[in-house]
């Protein structure tokens, strides 16, 4: 509730949290991304996992399907970090290490951790089998044929741009029933429940 989450540009976001919270932040968001990602993209291509376009020299290129990178600093004392420039820097550096490794990871700066700390780099692997049992919401009902792309495009803009659950807001829009969506969240919980999905993150350390 205390947090702060903020939007830098374009791609960029910021968070600010406490020492003792940031762990599951990072693998909790890391997660969530990684498993909802691969929905926005084609069937083909989710399966291929990447996707085949030209680059800004109109070159041919496979490029991987979106992942996420989180570059922390922490900060134990007011003397440990003396401005917002230096800290900037301090996240552009981490940020920038993290970019030449593929896949969704975070990393905290070591330079101003506590003695005691071992912070490494966290490199996320998501679970085949929670690709192939979780489907999103919208997903599930495109699939029942109680909505069209087009449908949840707009349903997706909505919830996006008003912050409420995107279940209410298909509901109000009145593009589905409460009751089919009641269906829809409930055999999500079956797809979790069928592969034992309930803890979903899975972590690889790499020094």
């Amino acid at each position: 509730r205390d947090d702060f989450i903020g939007h830098i540009g374009g791609d960029d976001f910021v968070f600010i949290t406490t020492p003792d919270k940031y762990q599951e932040i990072c693998r909790d968001f890391i997660c969530m991304f990684d498993t909802i990602i691969p929905f926005h993209y084609a069937a083909e291509d989710r399966k291929n996992g990447y996707v085949t376009t030209r680059d800004r020299t109109n070159k041919l290129r496979k490029l991987p399907l979106m992942s996420v990178t989180i570059a922390l600093v922490m900060k134990n004392s007011p003397k440990e970090v003396n401005s917002i420039i230096e800290l900037n820097e301090r996240i552009a550096e981490v940020k920038q290490y993290l970019k030449t490794m593929p896949g969704s990871k975070y990393m905290a700066d070591r330079r101003i951790t506590k003695k005691d700390d071992h912070l490494t780099l966290q490199v996320f692997n998501n679970d085949e089998s929670l690709i192939e049992n979780y489907k999103p919401l919208g997903q599930i009902l495109i699939d029942k044929d109680l909505l069209t792309q087009e449908d949840l495009d707009n349903a997706l803009k909505m919830h996006w741009k008003r912050g409420v659950l995107l279940g209410e807001v298909i509901k109000e829009m009145g593009l589905v029933s409460e009751n089919d969506i009641r269906d829809a969240l409930s055999s999500q919980e079956n797809y979790l429940e069928a592969g034992n999905l309930k803890d979903a993150p899975a972590i690889q350390t790499k020094n």
